[in-house]
Protein backbone atom coordinates (compact mmCIF):
# COMPACT_ATOMS: atom_id res chain seq x y z
CA UNK A 1 0.00 0.00 0.00
CA UNK A 2 2.83 2.27 0.48
CA UNK A 3 4.72 2.08 -2.75
CA UNK A 4 1.30 2.45 -4.40
CA UNK A 5 0.96 5.99 -2.80
CA UNK A 6 4.24 6.95 -3.30
CA UNK A 7 4.52 8.90 -6.50
CA UNK A 8 8.06 10.48 -5.94
CA UNK A 9 11.42 9.47 -6.14
CA UNK A 10 12.13 10.34 -2.43
CA UNK A 11 8.93 8.00 -0.72
CA UNK A 12 10.70 5.15 -2.87
CA UNK A 13 13.90 6.09 -1.58
CA UNK A 14 12.53 6.61 1.94
CA UNK A 15 10.32 3.37 1.70
CA UNK A 16 13.74 1.39 0.74
CA UNK A 17 15.70 2.66 3.27
CA UNK A 18 13.05 1.75 6.09
CA UNK A 19 12.66 -1.82 4.63
CA UNK A 20 16.10 -1.97 4.47
CA UNK A 21 16.81 -1.02 8.07
CA UNK A 22 13.83 -3.10 9.33
CA UNK A 23 15.83 -5.95 7.62
CA UNK A 24 19.43 -4.74 9.51
CA UNK A 25 17.44 -4.55 12.88
CA UNK A 26 18.06 -8.39 13.30
CA UNK A 27 21.64 -7.41 13.74
CA UNK A 28 21.21 -4.34 15.36
CA UNK A 29 22.15 -4.24 18.99
CA UNK A 30 20.25 -5.39 21.87
CA UNK A 31 21.79 -4.20 25.22
CA UNK A 32 25.02 -2.75 23.48
CA UNK A 33 26.10 -6.49 21.75
CA UNK A 34 25.36 -7.97 18.24
CA UNK A 35 22.49 -10.61 19.05
CA UNK A 36 24.37 -13.12 17.03
CA UNK A 37 27.54 -12.14 19.11
CA UNK A 38 25.37 -12.67 22.50
CA UNK A 39 24.25 -16.21 21.69
CA UNK A 40 27.92 -17.15 19.98
CA UNK A 41 29.53 -19.13 22.41
CA UNK A 42 33.39 -19.13 23.11
CA UNK A 43 34.01 -22.71 22.91
CA UNK A 44 32.99 -22.45 19.22
CA UNK A 45 35.84 -20.96 17.75
CA UNK A 46 37.92 -23.10 20.29
CA UNK A 47 36.14 -26.44 19.05
CA UNK A 48 37.43 -25.34 15.81
CA UNK A 49 40.71 -24.96 16.44
CA UNK A 50 41.16 -28.29 18.71
CA UNK A 51 39.27 -30.25 16.00
CA UNK A 52 41.97 -31.87 14.36
CA UNK A 53 43.32 -33.13 17.67
CA UNK A 54 39.98 -34.72 18.08
CA UNK A 55 39.99 -36.28 14.62
CA UNK A 56 43.75 -37.59 15.25
CA UNK A 57 42.91 -39.41 19.19
CA UNK A 58 39.35 -40.06 18.53
CA UNK A 59 38.90 -43.64 19.85
CA UNK A 60 37.40 -44.64 16.13
CA UNK A 61 41.36 -44.43 15.35
CA UNK A 62 42.74 -45.99 17.55
CA UNK A 63 44.37 -49.37 17.57
CA UNK A 64 44.25 -50.57 20.53
CA UNK A 65 42.26 -50.21 23.88
CA UNK A 66 44.61 -48.90 26.09
CA UNK A 67 44.45 -45.99 23.35
CA UNK A 68 40.78 -45.60 22.73
CA UNK A 69 40.44 -45.22 26.71
CA UNK A 70 43.11 -42.96 27.36
CA UNK A 71 42.66 -40.54 23.97
CA UNK A 72 38.51 -40.61 24.65
CA UNK A 73 39.47 -39.31 28.39
CA UNK A 74 41.68 -36.17 26.91
CA UNK A 75 38.85 -35.39 24.59
CA UNK A 76 36.28 -35.52 27.47
CA UNK A 77 38.58 -33.48 29.69
CA UNK A 78 39.03 -30.53 26.91
CA UNK A 79 35.01 -30.69 26.25
CA UNK A 80 34.43 -30.55 29.70
CA UNK A 81 36.97 -27.54 30.55
CA UNK A 82 34.95 -25.72 27.17
CA UNK A 83 31.86 -26.43 28.87
CA UNK A 84 33.11 -24.65 32.03
CA UNK A 85 33.89 -21.30 29.98
CA UNK A 86 30.61 -21.39 28.49
CA UNK A 87 28.97 -21.68 31.90
CA UNK A 88 31.56 -18.58 32.91
CA UNK A 89 30.68 -16.61 30.19
CA UNK A 90 27.25 -17.19 30.72
CA UNK A 91 27.45 -15.30 34.13
CA UNK A 92 27.77 -18.49 36.01
CA UNK A 93 29.86 -18.69 38.91
CA UNK A 94 31.81 -22.15 38.62
CA UNK A 95 34.90 -23.59 39.91
CA UNK A 96 38.10 -23.61 37.64
CA UNK A 97 40.94 -25.76 38.46
CA UNK A 98 44.39 -24.15 39.00
CA UNK A 99 45.99 -26.78 35.89
CA UNK A 100 44.79 -29.05 33.62
CA UNK A 101 46.63 -32.32 32.88
CA UNK A 102 45.43 -33.42 29.76
CA UNK A 103 46.79 -37.16 28.99
CA UNK A 104 46.77 -38.75 25.65
CA UNK A 105 48.49 -41.48 23.46
CA UNK A 106 50.61 -40.33 20.44
CA UNK A 107 50.78 -43.03 17.67
CA UNK A 108 54.37 -42.35 15.15
CA UNK A 109 55.40 -44.12 12.73
CA UNK A 110 59.17 -45.36 12.37
CA UNK A 111 60.70 -46.68 9.64
CA UNK A 112 63.23 -49.44 10.32
CA UNK A 113 65.09 -52.45 9.95
CA UNK A 114 66.09 -54.19 6.06
CA UNK A 115 62.42 -54.21 4.55
CA UNK A 116 62.32 -50.20 5.59
CA UNK A 117 58.66 -50.83 6.67
CA UNK A 118 57.30 -47.93 9.01
CA UNK A 119 56.41 -49.49 12.58
CA UNK A 120 53.84 -47.15 14.88
CA UNK A 121 55.30 -46.88 18.50
CA UNK A 122 53.25 -45.31 21.30
CA UNK A 123 54.29 -42.37 23.77
CA UNK A 124 52.25 -41.55 26.84
CA UNK A 125 52.34 -37.52 26.41
CA UNK A 126 51.14 -35.07 28.93
CA UNK A 127 50.32 -31.22 28.40
CA UNK A 128 49.42 -29.10 31.81
CA UNK A 129 47.33 -26.46 30.41
CA UNK A 130 47.66 -23.19 32.71
CA UNK A 131 44.55 -22.40 33.41
CA UNK A 132 43.53 -18.38 33.78
CA UNK A 133 43.38 -17.50 37.12
CA UNK A 134 40.11 -17.19 39.30
CA UNK A 135 40.25 -13.76 39.31
CA UNK A 136 39.53 -13.15 35.57
CA UNK A 137 36.46 -15.57 35.95
CA UNK A 138 34.99 -13.19 38.76
CA UNK A 139 35.18 -10.27 36.57
CA UNK A 140 33.71 -12.11 33.64
CA UNK A 141 30.92 -12.66 36.05
CA UNK A 142 30.53 -9.35 37.49
CA UNK A 143 31.02 -7.19 34.59
CA UNK A 144 28.50 -6.54 32.16
CA UNK A 145 28.52 -4.58 28.61
CA UNK A 146 31.36 -4.15 26.74
CA UNK A 147 33.36 -4.72 30.15
CA UNK A 148 32.34 -8.19 29.94
CA UNK A 149 33.20 -8.66 26.52
CA UNK A 150 36.24 -7.12 26.74
CA UNK A 151 37.41 -9.47 29.73
CA UNK A 152 35.91 -12.93 27.54
CA UNK A 153 38.42 -11.95 24.70
CA UNK A 154 41.06 -12.27 27.47
CA UNK A 155 39.66 -15.66 28.37
CA UNK A 156 39.71 -16.97 25.02
CA UNK A 157 43.23 -15.66 24.56
CA UNK A 158 44.74 -17.04 27.08
CA UNK A 159 43.04 -20.48 26.50
CA UNK A 160 43.79 -20.29 22.67
CA UNK A 161 47.41 -20.29 23.66
CA UNK A 162 47.11 -22.89 25.94
CA UNK A 163 45.34 -25.15 23.34
CA UNK A 164 48.09 -24.21 20.97
CA UNK A 165 50.47 -26.45 23.20
CA UNK A 166 48.23 -29.37 22.37
CA UNK A 167 48.38 -29.35 19.37
CA UNK A 168 52.40 -29.04 18.46
CA UNK A 169 52.58 -31.46 21.36
CA UNK A 170 50.21 -33.81 19.31
CA UNK A 171 52.25 -32.76 16.41
CA UNK A 172 49.54 -31.56 14.27
CA UNK A 173 50.00 -28.09 12.71
CA UNK A 174 48.74 -24.88 14.02
CA UNK A 175 45.30 -24.66 11.94
CA UNK A 176 44.79 -20.73 10.27
CA UNK A 177 41.66 -20.08 12.44
CA UNK A 178 44.13 -19.49 14.99
CA UNK A 179 44.60 -15.73 13.14
CA UNK A 180 41.06 -15.53 13.02
CA UNK A 181 41.39 -14.24 16.56
CA UNK A 182 37.45 -13.88 18.49
CA UNK A 183 38.43 -10.66 19.20
CA UNK A 184 37.33 -9.44 15.40
CA UNK A 185 34.06 -10.67 16.55
CA UNK A 186 33.39 -8.45 19.21
CA UNK A 187 32.76 -4.89 18.15
CA UNK A 188 32.08 -2.01 20.11
CA UNK A 189 29.09 0.37 20.05
CA UNK A 190 30.57 2.78 17.66
CA UNK A 191 31.75 0.07 15.32
CA UNK A 192 27.94 -1.41 15.08
CA UNK A 193 26.75 2.01 14.25
CA UNK A 194 29.40 3.01 11.58
CA UNK A 195 28.85 -1.12 10.34
CA UNK A 196 25.24 -0.28 10.00
CA UNK A 197 25.64 3.51 8.33
CA UNK A 198 27.95 1.45 5.43
CA UNK A 199 25.57 -1.03 4.85
CA UNK A 200 22.44 1.65 4.30
CA UNK A 201 25.07 3.76 2.05
CA UNK A 202 25.97 1.03 -0.02
CA UNK A 203 22.78 -0.31 -0.27
CA UNK A 204 21.42 3.04 -1.20
CA UNK A 205 23.93 3.65 -3.88
CA UNK A 206 23.54 0.38 -5.53
CA UNK A 207 19.77 0.96 -5.49
CA UNK A 208 20.21 4.87 -6.99
CA UNK A 209 23.32 5.54 -7.95
CA UNK A 210 24.52 3.53 -10.46
CA UNK A 211 27.71 5.38 -11.88
CA UNK A 212 29.36 5.18 -8.29
CA UNK A 213 29.39 1.40 -7.55
CA UNK A 214 30.51 0.31 -4.41
CA UNK A 215 34.31 -0.61 -3.59
CA UNK A 216 35.91 -4.41 -3.52
CA UNK A 217 35.99 -5.83 -0.29
CA UNK A 218 39.77 -6.52 0.50
CA UNK A 219 40.78 -10.13 0.88
CA UNK A 220 42.79 -11.21 3.94
CA UNK A 221 46.07 -11.26 2.08
CA UNK A 222 45.11 -7.55 1.14
CA UNK A 223 44.17 -6.38 4.71
CA UNK A 224 47.20 -7.90 6.38
CA UNK A 225 49.40 -6.59 3.91
CA UNK A 226 47.74 -2.86 4.46
CA UNK A 227 48.06 -3.40 8.34
CA UNK A 228 51.85 -4.51 8.24
CA UNK A 229 52.88 -1.02 6.03
CA UNK A 230 50.71 0.84 8.72
CA UNK A 231 52.46 -0.68 11.62
CA UNK A 232 55.70 -1.34 10.35
CA UNK A 233 58.68 0.14 12.28
CA UNK A 234 62.25 0.18 10.76
CA UNK A 235 64.20 1.28 14.20
CA UNK A 236 62.25 -1.52 15.55
CA UNK A 237 63.22 -4.01 12.96
CA UNK A 238 66.72 -2.81 12.54
CA UNK A 239 66.86 -3.53 16.74
CA UNK A 240 65.85 -7.36 16.41
CA UNK A 241 67.83 -7.63 13.16
CA UNK A 242 70.58 -6.59 15.43
CA UNK A 243 69.50 -8.48 18.60
CA UNK A 244 69.51 -12.03 16.18
CA UNK A 245 72.66 -11.23 13.96
CA UNK A 246 73.86 -10.85 17.60
CA UNK A 247 72.57 -14.35 19.51
CA UNK A 248 73.49 -16.12 16.06
CA UNK A 249 77.34 -14.73 16.01
CA UNK A 250 77.38 -15.77 19.70
CA UNK A 251 76.63 -18.58 18.95
CA UNK A 252 78.60 -19.80 16.32
CA UNK A 253 81.78 -18.23 18.80
CA UNK A 254 80.83 -20.68 21.83
CA UNK A 255 79.91 -23.99 19.29
CA UNK A 256 81.47 -26.82 21.04
CA UNK A 257 82.70 -24.83 24.32
CA UNK A 258 80.31 -27.40 26.00
CA UNK A 259 80.92 -30.66 24.30
CA UNK A 260 84.80 -30.60 23.56
CA UNK A 261 85.46 -29.45 27.47
CA UNK A 262 85.17 -32.64 29.57
CA UNK A 263 84.83 -31.02 32.85
CA UNK A 264 81.73 -28.42 31.03
CA UNK A 265 80.15 -32.02 29.57
CA UNK A 266 80.30 -33.40 33.25
CA UNK A 267 78.99 -30.75 34.96
CA UNK A 268 75.74 -30.07 32.41
CA UNK A 269 75.39 -34.38 32.90
CA UNK A 270 75.94 -34.20 36.06
CA UNK A 271 73.41 -31.47 37.10
CA UNK A 272 71.03 -33.31 34.98
CA UNK A 273 71.33 -36.64 37.53
CA UNK A 274 70.79 -34.18 40.65
CA UNK A 275 67.55 -33.73 39.77
CA UNK A 276 66.33 -37.11 39.40
CA UNK A 277 63.76 -38.44 41.30
CA UNK A 278 61.55 -41.40 42.12
CA UNK A 279 57.85 -41.36 42.09
CA UNK A 280 55.97 -41.55 44.85
CA UNK A 281 53.96 -44.51 43.83
CA UNK A 282 57.46 -46.64 42.81
CA UNK A 283 59.12 -48.85 45.46
CA UNK A 284 62.63 -49.25 44.77
CA UNK A 285 65.59 -49.60 47.07
CA UNK A 286 68.76 -47.77 47.16
CA UNK A 287 70.81 -50.23 45.22
CA UNK A 288 68.92 -50.25 42.05
CA UNK A 289 68.73 -46.38 42.25
CA UNK A 290 72.52 -45.88 42.54
CA UNK A 291 72.86 -48.44 39.41
CA UNK A 292 69.88 -46.56 37.65
CA UNK A 293 71.54 -43.30 37.99
CA UNK A 294 75.07 -44.41 37.05
CA UNK A 295 73.70 -45.75 33.57
CA UNK A 296 71.92 -42.81 32.60
CA UNK A 297 75.35 -40.97 33.06
CA UNK A 298 77.01 -43.38 31.29
CA UNK A 299 74.41 -43.21 28.46
CA UNK A 300 74.41 -39.17 28.45
CA UNK A 301 78.29 -39.22 28.19
CA UNK A 302 78.57 -41.43 25.57
CA UNK A 303 75.84 -40.27 23.16
CA UNK A 304 76.70 -36.47 24.44
CA UNK A 305 76.24 -35.21 20.60
CA UNK A 306 73.28 -37.71 19.42
CA UNK A 307 71.41 -36.35 22.05
CA UNK A 308 71.82 -32.46 21.24
CA UNK A 309 72.76 -32.13 24.83
CA UNK A 310 75.01 -28.85 24.03
CA UNK A 311 72.31 -27.68 20.98
CA UNK A 312 69.03 -28.15 22.93
CA UNK A 313 70.91 -26.97 26.09
CA UNK A 314 68.01 -24.62 27.48
CA UNK A 315 65.41 -28.21 27.54
CA UNK A 316 67.94 -30.46 29.32
CA UNK A 317 68.92 -28.06 31.63
CA UNK A 318 65.12 -27.53 33.02
CA UNK A 319 64.36 -31.52 32.12
CA UNK A 320 62.94 -33.47 34.87
CA UNK A 321 63.55 -37.36 35.03
CA UNK A 322 61.34 -39.47 37.44
CA UNK A 323 62.10 -43.27 38.16
CA UNK A 324 59.07 -45.61 38.17
CA UNK A 325 58.54 -49.19 38.65
CA UNK A 326 59.87 -52.12 36.25
CA UNK A 327 57.06 -53.13 33.97
CA UNK A 328 55.24 -55.86 34.27
CA UNK A 329 55.82 -57.42 31.14
CA UNK A 330 59.03 -59.09 28.86
CA UNK A 331 61.48 -56.50 28.35
CA UNK A 332 63.40 -58.35 26.08
CA UNK A 333 64.14 -56.84 22.43
CA UNK A 334 61.11 -59.71 21.39
CA UNK A 335 59.06 -58.70 23.87
CA UNK A 336 59.25 -55.27 23.37
CA UNK A 337 58.42 -55.63 19.62
CA UNK A 338 55.24 -57.22 19.90
CA UNK A 339 54.29 -54.78 22.31
CA UNK A 340 55.12 -51.81 19.13
CA UNK A 341 52.85 -54.42 16.74
CA UNK A 342 50.04 -54.08 18.57
CA UNK A 343 50.36 -50.80 19.36
CA UNK A 344 50.86 -51.03 23.17
CA UNK A 345 52.78 -48.17 24.84
CA UNK A 346 56.61 -48.69 26.22
CA UNK A 347 56.17 -47.42 29.55
CA UNK A 348 57.53 -43.73 28.62
CA UNK A 349 55.76 -40.71 29.38
CA UNK A 350 56.62 -36.71 28.15
CA UNK A 351 54.47 -34.13 30.10
CA UNK A 352 55.06 -30.62 29.39
CA UNK A 353 54.44 -28.84 32.63
CA UNK A 354 52.29 -26.01 33.10
CA UNK A 355 56.41 -24.17 34.06
CA UNK A 356 57.38 -24.70 30.22
CA UNK A 357 59.72 -27.64 32.02
CA UNK A 358 59.52 -31.43 30.18
CA UNK A 359 59.13 -33.77 32.99
CA UNK A 360 60.04 -37.62 31.36
CA UNK A 361 58.67 -40.58 33.33
CA UNK A 362 61.00 -43.68 33.05
CA UNK A 363 60.83 -47.27 34.13
CA UNK A 364 63.61 -48.36 35.91
CA UNK A 365 64.25 -51.78 33.87
CA UNK A 366 65.28 -49.36 30.71
CA UNK A 367 67.13 -50.89 28.04
CA UNK A 368 69.86 -49.04 26.42
CA UNK A 369 69.06 -48.73 22.39
CA UNK A 370 65.02 -48.05 23.77
CA UNK A 371 66.15 -45.07 26.28
CA UNK A 372 68.27 -43.54 23.12
CA UNK A 373 65.27 -44.09 20.72
CA UNK A 374 63.15 -42.83 22.85
CA UNK A 375 64.82 -39.60 24.01
CA UNK A 376 65.42 -38.66 20.00
CA UNK A 377 62.40 -39.64 18.96
CA UNK A 378 60.57 -37.09 21.46
CA UNK A 379 63.97 -34.65 21.70
CA UNK A 380 62.65 -32.27 18.21
CA UNK A 381 59.30 -32.14 19.43
CA UNK A 382 59.78 -30.97 22.92
CA UNK A 383 62.86 -28.57 21.75
CA UNK A 384 60.36 -26.78 19.78
CA UNK A 385 58.05 -26.95 21.61
CA UNK A 386 60.01 -24.73 24.63
CA UNK A 387 61.69 -22.60 21.70
CA UNK A 388 58.75 -21.66 19.79
CA UNK A 389 56.45 -20.78 23.39
CA UNK A 390 59.69 -18.54 24.36
CA UNK A 391 59.45 -16.25 21.21
CA UNK A 392 56.27 -16.08 20.94
CA UNK A 393 54.93 -15.89 24.63
CA UNK A 394 58.61 -14.13 26.21
CA UNK A 395 58.63 -16.65 28.47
Amino acid sequence: RFLQDADDRNSMRSFIFFAHSRQLNTHLPHGRCFSSLAKKRISTPLKKIMKPFFLKCHPDVQTSPESKKVNLEAIQTINSFMDTLDATCDGKLVDWPSFLPVEFLLITEEITGRKRKPIERVTRRTVELDVPSQSLRNLIVSSTGLQRQHHINKLYTAVKNEFLKILQVARISVPMILDESFEKKSWDEEEVADEVMDQNNNFMRRRFDTDERPKRRKSRYEASRDRFFVNFEPDKFRRIYRETFGVTDAELTTKGAISKHYERRQELINRLITRVSISKEADIGMLDQLITLRRISLLLEDNFDDLYMEDFGRMWEDLNIILTDPRQYGVSDSALNQRRKRGLESGFQFTYCADNRVTVHIPIDFRDEEFLNEMKKNLWDWFNLVDDLESSFGL
